[in-house]
């Protein structure tokens, strides 16, 4: 028989009669060792792990069904060296989220909102221990043990008092181009949104200069601040979920589409002699960049703020644009 080992009894483990565990032991059958469909469970005494309630600022939610075809929280953020409550709280504030959930002992996802129709089960069926501490549960199979941080948000990032008025937060069917700020010489870099990661009934995408890309979402249509792409078919659709310092610019297409993110708005171009008008974002139209992506074939790929040490480019190697609505 094979020996099974684990730090709980996972749901839905249910406790039976002890004269269902019958079997002999094959190497001893003097003792019993299990049943058929059964199986004699021993402790050692030590404590089992447990859902931490609280963890700094954040607070113990409960435990969720998570799925590939509906995600309670969208962003996964990978952990390395083991997955604990802490280290994924961490990541999660880090990049700027306020939810924080655990799966499968090893899985760290982050979302601003809990999608829509995210459905709480009992704190039982999270009862696998994390990867990086074997005393904290880390969800389950399917099942996702989620915190909220309940900090004071921070202040808005001072990159500089460059602040611009918002004059339209509502409009239809435009496309975007990029005008470099320092460079009139250069032409407009058609902007498009591209394929980052698809997934079976999910598909991500980020905003690129990439030419020879294919997209299926050839106009945009900015709605109470959210940015939404258009495909042309009402049933495919895509729309903002996440603007993070560092990085593209992020959409997600699926069935049932989560509260978008709607910090977006138009503004004034700087030149007092156009009629154009240019995307912000959090008042700012004057933080985009393109920076050519250094896992990609040095695609042109928008970035909010770069930063220093990015995976994926080099910060000296972007150039400032505008994005402007065509």
């Amino acid at each position: 028989m094979p020996l099974d080992c684990d730090y709980s009894i996972r749901y839905p483990g249910n406790l039976t009669s002890s004269d269902e565990c019958n079997l002999p032991c094959a190497r001893n059958n003097t003792e019993l060792c299990g049943g058929k469909n059964q199986i004699l469970i021993y402790h050692d005494g030590a404590p089992g792990p447990s859902a931490a309630q609280t963890v700094g600022s954040w607070k113990y939610q409960g435990c969720y069904i998570d799925s590939t075809d509906s995600r309670t929280l969208l962003a996964r953020i990978p952990l390395s060296g083991g997955t604990t409550i802490e280290r994924c709280t961490q990541a999660c504030k880090l990049n700027g989220y306020t939810f924080s959930g655990l799966e499968y002992s090893e899985e760290c996802w982050c979302g601003s909102a809990l999608s829509e129709g995210a459905n709480k089960v009992s704190d039982d069926e999270c009862s696998m221990a994390c990867s990086g501490d074997v005393g904290q549960f880390c969800g389950a199979p399917g099942r996702l043990s989620v915190y909220i941080d309940e900090a004071e948000p921070p202040s808005p990032p001072s990159v500089n008092n460059n602040q611009t008025v918002c004059i339209d937060r509502d409009r239809k069917g435009f496309s975007l181009n990029a005008v470099y700020q320092n460079d009139s010489s250069t032409s407009p870099v058609p902007i498009k949104a591209i394929t980052a990661l698809a997934v079976p009934h999910i598909g991500y995408s980020i905003l690129s200069g990439c030419a020879s890309c294919f997209t299926s979402f050839p106009s945009y249509d900015l709605v109470d601040g959210a940015l939404w792409l258009q495909s042309g078919n009402s049933i495919l659709r895509a729309t903002s979920y996440s603007l993070i310092e560092g990085e593209s610019p992020s959409f997600i297409s699926q069935q049932f589409l989560p509260p978008p993110y709607a910090g977006y708005c138009t503004t004034a171009y700087p030149s007092e002699a156009s009629n154009k008008f240019v995307l912000a974002a959090k008042t700012r139209n004057d933080l985009w960049a393109l920076c050519p992506n250094s896992t990609a074939n040095g695609r042109m790929d928008v970035v909010w703020v770069p930063m220093e040490n990015h995976p994926h480019y080099v910060k000296s190697a972007c150039r400032a644009v505008w994005l402007v609505l065509n």
